[in-house]
């Protein structure tokens, strides 16, 4: 299970996402060009750092402020 709630303020835009309870399967992340999905999408894999938030793992905490 993934449960995620995150912030980053990058330039003008504030990408924020909360989303959890996503079991096995696909998970689908879209909308329009600009809206933040790279970012989001590499806070999720380490890459970016958020500036608040938590994203938790199958119980296992990843990231908290």
């Amino acid at each position: 299970m993934l449960s995620v709630k995150l912030k980053k303020r990058l330039g003008n835009l504030t990408v924020e996402a909360s989303f959890g309870r996503t079991g096995p399967g696909v998970t689908a992340l879209f909308g329009p060009s600009g809206a933040g999905k790279t970012s989001l999408v590499n806070m999720l894999a380490g890459l970016l750092t958020p500036d608040q938030g938590r994203i938790e793992l199958e119980g296992r905490v990843l990231f908290d402020s």
